[in-house]
């Protein structure tokens, strides 16, 4: 994953470069997104400290997350990824759900007609029986 982060009105420090690496890292790891690049732009408006981040690869998304706190902000815009991430997993675990449910619908549809074809060749071996009987 690569992370580019630019700055705009703030000290560019290496423990804010780390913490914002680290979290967006864990995020990746956590839900198993390998082409991830993301840009975070971080700027201070008068006391505010904004963050936008826009991210590219599994998933197209752009959030944005304000504080009075840099540390909080970033906090905020990885919640706000997390959430997204989470959102989306369930989208698609659901869609598997239900892609697997009809498949099994399939084979139990097929499974029914070989029983069903089963029965009546019984059937016939029965009447057979009984017309040889007779």
């Amino acid at each position: 994953m690569v992370v580019q982060m630019r700055f705009k009105n703030i000290r560019q420090t290496r423990d804010l470069l780390d913490y914002a690496e680290r979290k967006i890292d864990s995020i990746s790891s956590k839900f198993k997104l390998e082409p991830l690049n993301a840009e975070i732009d971080l700027m201070k408006i008068k006391k505010l400290h904004k963050i936008k981040c826009k991210l590219n690869g599994a998933v197209n998304s752009t959030m944005e997350a304000s504080s009075y706190d840099v540390f909080a902000s970033v906090d905020a815009i990885v919640h706000k990824i997390n959430k997204l991430l989470r959102r989306r997993k369930s989208k698609i675990s659901k869609e598997n759900r239900q892609s697997i449910r009809n498949q099994n619908r399939y084979i139990d549809d097929s499974e029914d007609s070989y029983q069903e074809a089963d029965r009546s060749y019984e059937y016939d071996e029965v009447s057979e029986g009984l017309i040889k009987f007779l």
